[in-house]
């Protein structure tokens, strides 16, 4: 088996490291902690320009429509050079879940939003006194559609110009089946 990077591939992950190498400087992550949210727009920009937020997002939207490698491929370079951006938490945790379960009014609203960097989203996925692997949010039939009993409330980043994608916001796209008994 050859696990050898697709050009493409190679591509995208060099223009990651490309972007974050010369842009992010000493001087530049010194700024960003300055500042209250500790978010580089700049950087943020320059990867929506060179079009590395929309690698896994739909053709029909403005993204490659590639795989989730190559996103993968810029979280890496992101994580290497501590990349102060949103991107696992926008295009991961956001615009992905939205591409795959969103309406195509959702999905018309946010993604080409997101690939032009335009628009920051993440999830809501803890909720207080739970666990993940638990969740205690649950959600029962009424009428056509669902109704949460339960909110979550924590989000990876604070919500400051951000959008959350809260899970009641995709119950209508979930399906309830029973719980089978253990045993």
């Amino acid at each position: 088996m050859d696990f050898s990077l697709s050009e493409e591939q190679q591509a995208a992950a060099d223009l990651a490291a490309r972007i974050f190498d010369d842009q992010l400087t000493s001087e530049r992550f010194r700024a960003v902690d300055a500042e209250p949210d500790r978010f580089d727009r700049a950087v943020w920009s320059a990867l929506a320009h060179a079009g590395l937020l929309g690698l896994s997002l739909p053709a029909a939207y403005g993204g490659a429509g590639l795989g989730f490698l190559e996103t993968a491929l810029v979280l890496e370079q992101a994580g290497r050079a501590a990349a102060p951006v949103p991107l696992l938490a926008t295009v991961v945790l956001g615009a992905l879940p939205v591409a795959r379960f969103g309406s195509p009014t959702q999905q018309a609203a946010m993604l080409p939003a997101v690939i032009a960097g335009e628009l920051i989203l993440t999830a809501a996925l803890i909720e207080p006194g739970g666990e993940p692997s638990r969740p205690l949010t649950t959600a029962r039939r009424e009428g056509d559609g669902r109704r949460a009993r339960r909110s979550t409330k924590r989000v990876t980043r604070p919500p400051r110009d951000r959008y959350v994608l809260d899970i009641e916001a995709f119950l209508p796209l979930l399906e309830l089946r029973p719980r089978r008994r253990r045993g």
